[in-house]
C-alpha cells in the first residue's frame, strides 16, 4: 500500500487570495486587504471589519480556534504590515509584552495609525463582544463587506458560534445570516455560559 500524498507533507496546498484592485490608493483600506487575507491564509475564522469615528478608524476582529493559530495569525499580520507597507505597530502599553505572551491570554490586540486589529478566542470575543458595543451603544458604525477580499473556499466569512452549533454542515456567508444575529448572540451566551468572570486574567 502506499499512502496518498495530496500536497507537500500531506497538506493540501492554499489556494491563492484574490486579487484587489482600489480605485482609490487608501492607506487604511489598503492595510485592511493585507490583515484580512493575512488572515485568511491561516484559516482565521468570523472575520469581520467596521469603521468608527466617522470613518476616520477602523476595527478588524478575527476569531482563532486555539492560542497557537492566534499567535501564528498576528504574527503573520505584523510580518506583512511590516515588510510590505512598511507599518509599524504602536508599542504595547505593557512593555516587554510580546504577540507569544498576547496570545497566551487569547487576546491579541494589534494597533496601528488607524487600524486595530483584535485576534481572539472563541471566549474571549464572546465574552468582551466588542462589535455589538459598537453597533448597539455608539451610532458611529460602518460595517465593511469582505467578501471580495476573502477566498471562497476559506473560513474567513464564517461564523464561529454557527460552526460550533448544532448543523455543522451549515457553511452559509455571513451576509445571508444578518437576520438570525440576535438568536446568534444569545447562543454566545449559552455557549460561554461557565466563565462567569473575565477570562482575560483567568
Amino acid at each position: 500500500l502506499r499512502a496518498r500524498v495530496d500536497g507537500p507533507y500531506g497538506v493540501l496546498p492554499e489556494s491563492p487570495s484574490p486579487l484587489v484592485e482600489l480605485e482609490e490608493k487608501d492607506p487604511v483600506l489598503e492595510a485592511l486587504i493585507h490583515v484580512v487575507q493575512a488572515a485568511d491564509n491561516k484559516r482565521g475564522m468570523d472575520i469581520s471589519a467596521f469603521w468608527v469615528r466617522e470613518g476616520f478608524e477602523m476595527i478588524v476582529l478575527i476569531t482563532a480556534l486555539s492560542r497557537p493559530q492566534l499567535q501564528a495569525i498576528a504574527l503573520e499580520i505584523e510580518s506583512r504590515l511590516r515588510h510590505r507597507l512598511r507599518m509599524k505597530r504602536r508599542k504595547s502599553q505593557w512593555p516587554g509584552q510580546t504577540i507569544r505572551d498576547e496570545a497566551s491570554m487569547g487576546w491579541s490586540c494589534l494597533v496601528y495609525p488607524r487600524i486595530t486589529i483584535n485576534v481572539m478566542t472563541p471566549v474571549q470575543r464572546s465574552y468582551y463582544d466588542i462589535e455589538s458595543i459598537w453597533r448597539d451603544d455608539n451610532e458611529d458604525y460602518e460595517k465593511v463587506p469582505l467578501h471580495e477580499i476573502l477566498r471562497e473556499e476559506g473560513f474567513g466569512n464564517l461564523r464561529i458560534t454557527k460552526e460550533l452549533g448544532a448543523d455543522p454542515n451549515d457553511v452559509t456567508p455571513r451576509d445571508e445570516q444578518e437576520e438570525a444575529e440576535a438568536q446568534v448572540h444569545e447562543d454566545d451566551e449559552d455557549l460561554y455560559e461557565e466563565d462567569e468572570e473575565d477570562p482575560f486574567w483567568s
